[in-house]
């Protein structure tokens, strides 16, 4: 890709959020695809999207249809996957790629392209899976936890066209957080992705409730873990965040202790806003 492209700003930049669903975890062993979904955007106005079932031409394995529900009988009549080329080549023609543990869905569409006789895809690819893990310190960077701890919609978890929304939902909720740090461009978002990027301090991220909480002035309930681990219950109200060392803190009214203390987010183990208690 020409350096012009990754200076490309993130509002203008070609996305084609993806995610596939398969037989099982390693193309080698001969898994296949039995479900791929394409949501095409341009920065973050979605454009077309394309979803299908795919007949694989085995069996969808038992830890598989545990995860994604997809059956054998659902895929029996479904088309193969070098007959929807047509449908899904274009799509990510010119994009930039977006998926969560993007080697695992590239590898997969690669596979069934060399087996259709087809070129591999050259594009770039951003992975939202590892930007989550280098600059952000998540409990779990799966896509199910990240999407419900951030507010995100993420409709139909585990089926191609309900996780490449969600990866689609998180790119921009990255892109969004990551923007105070200076990332603006394609090319800084790579940046991150690769560890590179200097102004991208490792940060916890706000949940949104906490943020609701602050500026209505509402109390909040923490379950909190000490730097000792020893775990508690807390009622306090909130009055700031702070950052410090690329950590964020919640700086509370303490009901417990009487006075105002400091809460490391990433010590938060669950929280309740207003009257609810545990």
């Amino acid at each position: 890709m020409s350096e012009a492209y990754t200076q490309l700003d993130l509002e203008h930049t070609p996305f084609a959020c993806l995610d596939v669903e398969t037989t099982g975890l390693e193309p080698a062993r001969g898994h296949r695809v039995c479900e791929i979904a394409v949501v095409r955007t341009v920065g973050r106005l979605e454009t077309r999207r394309f979803s299908s079932l795919v007949n694989p031409g085995r069996r969808i394995g038992a830890g598989a249809q545990a995860v994604n529900g997809i059956t054998d009988s659902m895929v029996a009549d479904a088309v193969r996957f070098h007959e929807l080329l047509d449908d899904v080549l274009p799509l990510l023609d010119g994009a930039v790629i977006v998926a969560h543990n993007v080697p695992f869905d590239l590898g997969f569409i690669n596979h069934e392209l060399r087996l259709a006789w087809q070129g591999e895809l050259e594009n770039r690819s951003v992975d939202t899976l590892t930007i989550a893990r280098r600059a952000y310190r998540f409990p779990s960077n799966s896509l199910d936890n990240l999407t419900r701890r951030l507010g995100l919609s993420h409709p139909q978890q585990h089926r191609a066209l309900g996780d490449a929304l969600a990866v689609k939902n998180l790119l921009w909720w990255l892109a969004d957080d990551l923007r105070n740090k200076g990332v603006r461009t394609l090319g800084d978002l790579v940046n991150v992705q690769h560890g590179r990027h200097r102004e991208a301090v490792i940060v916890d991220p706000i949940p949104p409730e906490l943020e609701d909480a602050l500026r209505h002035g509402q109390a909040v309930h923490l379950r909190y873990r000490s730097r000792h681990g020893k775990i508690s219950d807390r009622r306090v109200d909130p009055i700031r965040i702070d950052e410090r060392s690329g950590l964020r803190y919640l700086v509370a009214y303490c009901h417990l202790r009487q006075a105002e203390r400091s809460f490391r987010l990433d010590r938060i183990l669950e929280m309740k806003i207003g009257s609810q208690e545990f």
